[in-house]
Formats: structure tokens, sequence, C-alpha cells
């Protein structure tokens, strides 16, 4: 796998419920769409530990335990939650921060043939799987369909961390003289 990469049809495990009284409930969501948000270092090193025929037990410090992920769905479906028409122009410039807007993959680039949308990815919506399932769930429903290319994959990771790292300002930002 590769930061970068669009998924489709990965299911995430969301606890629901988690009350004293009782068992744990969860829920299983299927994200249509989900971008890898994992550096490729750790994508890589994890990959090669997992699959290396000289090590029987894995390195632990090799080893992902989960995969960063981010939801992303259809760039209409997006669009359709938005009140403000400002807000949708800056978000196809990229120029949201919350928000990536990514274009269509044609169906030549699409590992399925079929081509893919547009598609808005909503940093808030991170998630993350452990890794053993998404390996699994690539083996079933889950598909590896096309993933960004340099310098565009850098583009994403830099948007992720620096929405990650924003500052949260109040309000209010004046103090009243004394």
């Amino acid at each position: 796998m590769r930061q970068g990469e669009i998924l489709s049809d990965l299911i995430e495990t969301r606890m629901v419920s988690l009350n004293k009284d009782q068992a744990p409930q969860v829920d299983l969501v299927t994200h249509p769409f989900a971008l890898i948000l994992s550096q490729d270092c750790d994508l890589d090193l994890d990959f090669q530990a997992r699959n290396s025929p000289e090590t029987v037990s894995h390195p632990v410090d090799k080893l992902l335990p989960s995969i960063l992920l981010c939801q992303a769905t259809s760039a209409t479906d997006l669009r359709s939650h938005l009140s403000d028409s400002q807000i949708w122009k800056q978000i196809t410039q990229n120029k949201n921060e919350r928000y990536q807007h990514l274009r269509s993959v044609p169906a030549q680039m699409d590992a399925l043939g079929t081509g893919i949308s547009d598609l808005g990815a909503d940093f808030k919506r991170h998630f993350a799987i452990s890794t053993e399932h998404v390996y699994l769930q690539l083996q079933g429903p889950a598909k590896r369909r096309s993933r960004l290319q340099s310098p565009y994959v850098e583009h994403l990771s830099s948007r992720f961390a620096y929405y990650l790292s924003r500052v949260a300002l109040p309000e209010e930002h004046f103090v009243r003289k004394a």
C-alpha cells in the first residue's frame, strides 16, 4: 500500500456503546472511498517485515499497528452538504484547510477499469484500521483503485499535517482593557 492510494469498499469497525452494564456494541461502516494517509516509509517497512522469508517473527519496531485513512466521498455528495458556494470554490481549489479535492480518475488509471468521479476528502473524517484488517479486506471486499502521483501525494500529506497541527482559536480574540 502507498500513501495517497485510493481504496474502495473498506469496512471500518466503530465502537458505538461502551456501557458498563452491556457488552460493547459495534457498527460496521463501509467507506465507498478512503485515502491512505500513513507515510510510505512506514507502510514499506511494515510490508517488508510481514513478507520477509528470513524472519519468522516480525520485528516489532518495523510493524505498523494501524493504517491512517481519510474518508472520501463523491464531490457531488460533499457539495450537497455545504450551504455556502464560496466554501465549495475554495475546496475545488484546495484552499480550504479541512478538505482535499481530487479530480476524477480516468478508467485507464483505475485498477477496476471503471474510473472514479471527482472526490472530496474531509480531514475531519480520518480514522485508523489495524494493518492486518486492511490486508485481509484487500483480499475480499475492499479494492485498491488508484494512487496520487508526486507532487500531489506530498501536497495531500502536507495539507493533512497542517490540518492536524492547526491552533484552536477562541472566537473572541481581543481582551478588554482594564
